[in-house]
């Protein structure tokens, strides 16, 4: 009963006031532009807020951004890669003020004036996950699950309404139930040593993930770990299950893909293991990867 309340909150919630996508959603061509699924007549699984004082106002769900469409089934937990936020605040404030310049599939959820949008996470390995955030700045658990989706709840609503405890704890349980469970190749797989070597040092045991380690160790934008807001100076090693079908990689979701991931020559700096495999290792530690 308690992950069934969970789906349907993840699907039906508030979790953030949108008031620009009433402009930039005010065209039936608009869903297609913005990157936002349409699952029947609902569209982005936008739900309306009920405010303080009678009023209402358009919110986010979780599966707005954390749900998509592949192949006609809507996905939950698998991050939205083409969802271009920055792209509907733009075409709603028509101009005015400042305009963010970030590409689809992230988002700046932080409040430090500054620019450092993330990628839309994918929350289908959550359970495996060591820490919440991309700057690690929460370990990982049940309990700090719903506690954090408490607390994102009200601070994104305007701290005009608080959650029922109950709802923040069956969205954490829901959200645990998405994790991918299908064994693991085994250690006769072509790829498996070669994870083992390239990999394995970081993402480790049945969720492959790890701890958090220092920016300077992956190399990648350190933007976000750097925010006035949400500082560590780390980010968190996110688990590999079911990598194959994530897209927006690295914090900064500078990469589309694990096949852009291990490219030699890939635009996007850091994270440079496996770069320098052979083809044929690289090939074997991608089909391993994609069948993760």
């Amino acid at each position: 009963a308690l992950e069934e309340l969970g789906r349907r909150a993840f699907f039906e919630y508030p979790m953030q006031l949108a008031a620009y996508l009433r402009s930039a959603l005010s065209d039936a061509a608009a869903p297609k532009t913005y990157g936002v699924h349409v699952d029947g007549e609902r569209v982005g699984h936008i739900a309306w807020a009920r405010l303080p004082g009678g009023s209402a106002e358009v919110a986010y769900t979780c599966a707005t951004c954390h749900a998509s469409v592949v192949g006609g089934r809507v996905v939950p937990g698998r991050n939205e890669p083409d969802l271009a936020v920055a792209a509907m605040i733009r075409k709603a404030s028509a101009g005015v003020g400042e305009q963010p310049l970030w590409g689809p599939g992230r988002v700046d959820v932080t409040t430090d004036d500054a620019e450092n949008p993330v990628a839309i996470t994918d929350l289908r390995p959550i359970l495996f996950q060591k820490n919440l955030h991309h700057a690690a700045t929460l370990r990982n658990g049940r309990v700090a699950l719903a506690i954090r989706i408490e607390t994102l709840i009200i601070t994104s609503m305007g701290e005009s309404v608080r959650p029922p405890r109950k709802l923040a704890a069956a969205l954490a349980v829901y959200l645990r139930s998405l994790a991918p469970r299908g064994p693991l190749p085994g250690p006769s797989d072509p790829g498996a040593a070669v994870f083992a070597r390239v990999c394995g040092g970081c993402h480790g045991g049945e969720g492959l993930a790890g701890e958090a380690v220092d920016l300077a160790v992956v190399g990648t934008d350190p933007a976000v770990g750097l925010s006035s807001e949400r500082t560590t100076g780390r980010y968190r090693v996110p688990s590999l299950r079911g990598v194959g079908d994530r897209h927006r990689l690295f914090a900064s979701g500078d990469v589309e893909d694990v096949d852009e991931l291990l490219r030699p020559g890939r635009a996007a700096k850091g994270h440079q293991f496996g770069l320098d495999l052979s083809d044929a290792d690289r090939q074997a530690l991608l089909s391993y990867l994609h069948a993760l």
